[in-house]
């Protein structure tokens, strides 16, 4: 589908984050201030769920929203693509605080559409 490695970043961050946020409520409200989030007031678990808001709004503002759908991919095709990222990246996955399966790979590419 010709897309580059930041393109497809900006399109799985929003989805990944969602999913993953609770994991690391530390490192999420980092990234919170690191976006600008005045996160003092805040709890950790606050703080750290404001890092998608953030996170939406910035890219948002600079006009990367982009979609797996600006790429020519469709719905048919994410069977396609989970398989790849669960069977070729599958090291990538398992290493990640939250493994996923097939199916919540796919989940992500959907919201990703």
């Amino acid at each position: 589908f010709n897309i580059g490695h930041g393109e497809a970043i900006v399109m799985g961050l929003l989805p990944v984050m969602n999913r993953t946020w609770m994991l690391d409520l530390t490192k999420f409200s980092k990234i919170a201030g690191a976006l600008g989030v005045s996160t003092g007031g805040l709890t950790e678990k606050e703080a750290a769920k404001s890092s998608i808001i953030a996170l939406r709004e910035l890219i948002e503002e600079t006009g990367i929203d982009l979609k797996l759908r600006d790429f020519g991919v469709h719905e048919n095709d994410l069977d396609d693509l989970a398989g790849d990222a669960t069977g070729y990246m599958a090291g990538c996955l398992e290493s990640h605080p939250h493994a996923c399966s097939f199916e919540e790979v796919k989940e992500i590419y959907l919201e990703m559409l």
